[in-house]
């Protein structure tokens, strides 16, 4: 009882002392005026839990006390004590919200009841005062989490519309909370997915349960779509009703560009391993092939038909071993590495590998009218977007058949075309153009073409990512790539790459188109384990005019080595071995003579490339098949070189 402040007034000395002596005693915290006036006073300085007032004093009165009291604090609970003949005043006091009233000369008993009960109020009204409290920390601790978070949170009516969204939905869609309150959730789903939607959403009331973990495509408010994984739960009402379901949105558009990348980059790892696998004994074959079509076309006069035939073999085993070359450079994942490149050389190739996998009922098509024709670019990335652009096009016109046109030519970009193109220089430019003859881009969705995942095609069937790839090759060569479309007509991409400008002389492969046999007589040590190519490849050298020696095991290549260094200008080994590859023979050679030229060869190798082997001091790396022209010139680079390192990489 102590923690409650008691103020007790009465103009009557006798009553207020003998009062606030029996309160004393009975534990309260009493305090005394014996005026109106003063009372009133006390309650501007103090707070007091409970009022024990007289009705009838002078100027101020117990009224007027209580009307200070309930101003000053509502809480404060008041006690009227009056007489009999004063009633119209006790009803006025209630009125004006006195908690109690009791008739003097009152019972101490029935004082303390009447001051429990004003005690239990006061508590209760505490106590509801915290608990509203509460509610209103909890509400705001829980506005604070809805809003705070990344993730979409809402709610929905049994219509499907919204009820509740917080403003996580303008980062995830770019809407306003505004825009989407009473707007049916199906109205910003994407059309491919909105039956699912509409399936998912029915069985969830006939079943009044939620969803876990559902991922469908939602539009953005910018056109573009986003995939959303949801999770909802069913509102019941106390009668069993559902009301209809609250749950959490999350953007998962990264993680599913990340899976997709993901599972392409393991297609192609797949297709590349399988594709080495192929490379390795088909390019052992095709040299196989293409070594015997040569010494058979030694042997046969060209008059005679049968070496028309024998020509045959060879351009046939050449392209096979070309298309084999081509499929490994484009499953291999490399760093890119950007050069000084000839377009036209790049195109070209390009175009070779992509008319033997598009339909035969497209027809590829090209013009290529350069001066300026140096860009710096990786040719892999280059054969990749046209990889890209020429098959993306190719499935709308594999049914009727159709063209692609793939023109390259210069252009100069003044200031006024930079203005309409911010991304570039002033300056020289390679423009490609690759035109299609297919059904055309609808207006309503060109401008979406570049973004990740945004495809035309049935689920399933692409990932949407080959046109961002293009995009995001394109801008690493500081470029630009455009669109034009026509329904019914076809489609145009435009790209331009700026001309090299040459600082210092490069050094650009450019195809030799000699015929000529560079002959040598120096003695050569050949090694491969496959035999056929042991025979064949020591009768092309010998052709050539070497003093070749050869075995099919690389540990006999180390004995016959040792024995008589001093006897070989060269050594020619195949990189894939028993016992050892061809790098660890050649570090086993050079620990022997250090001097020594030494070529690999290799059908395929994961093991090694052209730039490993420049770096390890290896005189020249060459991939199988090779016609002997290319060998004999090889050779002799090497030899007159004396086993320097060739620096192009091509």
């Amino acid at each position: 009882m102590k923690s409650y402040k008691v103020l007790i007034i009465d103009d009557d000395p006798n009553i207020l002392n003998s009062t606030h002596i029996f309160l004393t005693e009975e534990g309260f915290n009493v305090s005394k005026a014996e005026s109106g006036e003063k009372a009133v006073d006390m309650l501007r300085k103090g707070t007091y839990d409970l009022i024990i007032t007289d009705l009838i004093m002078g100027q101020i009165d117990g009224i007027d006390v209580l009307k200070a009291a309930k101003k000053i604090n509502p809480d404060t609970r008041v006690i009227i004590l009056t007489g009999f003949k004063e009633m119209s005043l006790t009803i006025e006091s209630i009125r004006n919200k006195a908690d109690d009233y009791l008739l003097k000369p009152c019972e101490p008993d029935d004082l303390l009841y009447r001051m429990g009960n004003c005690f239990k109020e006061l508590e209760l009204i505490r106590k509801n005062r915290r608990t509203e409290q509460a509610l209103i920390e909890s509400e705001k601790r829980y506005r604070n989490l809805v809003e705070s978070t990344h993730d979409q949170i809402w709610s929905i009516d049994i219509a499907g519309k919204h009820t509740f969204a917080n403003k996580a939905i303008t980062e995830i869609l770019g809407y306003e909370v505004h825009e989407v309150i009473d707007e049916p959730v199906i109205s910003f789903v994407h059309p491919d997915d909105k039956k699912n939607i509409k399936k998912l959403f029915i069985n969830s009331i006939e079943t009044k349960c939620g969803w876990n973990n559902v991922v469908n495509r939602w539009i953005h408010k910018d056109g573009s779509f986003r995939f959303i994984e949801s999770s909802a739960t069913p509102m019941i009402d106390s009668e069993g009703n559902l009301m209809g379901f609250s749950g959490v949105d999350r953007d998962i558009t990264d993680r599913k560009r990340m899976e997709a990348e993901i599972l392409q980059s393991k297609k192609l790892e797949s297709i590349s391993i399988l594709s080495g696998g192929i490379a390795h004994h088909f390019n052992n074959i095709f040299g196989i092939i293409l070594g015997n079509s040569e010494l058979a076309m030694e042997e046969i006069p060209e008059s005679f038909s049968g070496y028309s035939y024998v020509k045959n073999i060879k351009t046939a085993s050449m392209r096979a071993a070309e298309i084999i070359k081509h499929l490994i450079c484009f499953c291999q994942k490399n760093d890119p590495i950007i050069n000084p490149n000839k377009v036209s050389l790049m195109i070209k190739e390009s175009l070779d590998f992509i008319r033997t996998i598009i339909p035969s009922t497209v027809e590829i098509r090209h013009s290529i009218n350069v001066t300026k024709d140096t860009i710096l670019a990786d040719p892999l990335q280059i054969n990749q977007i046209m990889m890209n652009l020429c098959v993306n096009a190719s499935p709308a016109m594999e049914s009727d058949g159709g063209l692609i046109e793939v023109t390259v030519d210069n252009i100069y970009l003044d200031s006024k075309s930079i203005n309409n193109n911010s991304d570039l220089k002033k300056g020289h430019y390679v423009q490609l153009k690759v035109r299609d003859t297919g059904s055309g881009i609808d207006p309503a969705i060109i401008d979406q073409i570049f973004d990740p995942f945004f495809t035309t095609r049935d689920i399933g069937k692409g990932f949407g990512m080959g046109l961002a790839v293009v995009h995001g090759i394109v801008k690493e060569h500081k470029g630009s790539i455009s669109v034009e479309s026509i329904i019914g007509k076809g489609t145009t991409f435009t790209i331009l790459f700026p001309v090299y400008k040459e600082k210092t002389k490069i050094n650009i492969i450019e195809t030799d188109e000699s015929d000529e046999l560079v002959l040598g007589k120096e003695r050569i040590l050949f090694i491969d384990d496959i035999e056929d190519i042991t025979v064949i490849t020591k009768d092309l050298l010998e052709h050539l005019g070497y003093h070749v020696e050869s075995t099919t095991d690389p540990r006999e290549a180390i004995n016959i080595f040792v024995k008589k260094p001093y006897m070989f200008d060269l050594v020619i080994s195949d990189m894939a071995m028993p016992y050892m590859t061809g790098v660890t023979l050649f570090e086993k050679v050079k620990q022997i003579r250090n001097d020594i030229p030494f070529i690999i060869c290799t059908g395929y190798s994961e093991l090694i490339n052209k730039e490993k082997a420049k770096k390890m001091g290896i005189s020249d790396y060459v991939m199988k098949p090779i016609d002997r022209h290319n060998l004999s010139k090889i050779i002799r680079n090497v030899l007159d070189n004396k086993g320097i390192i060739r620096n192009d990489l091509s």
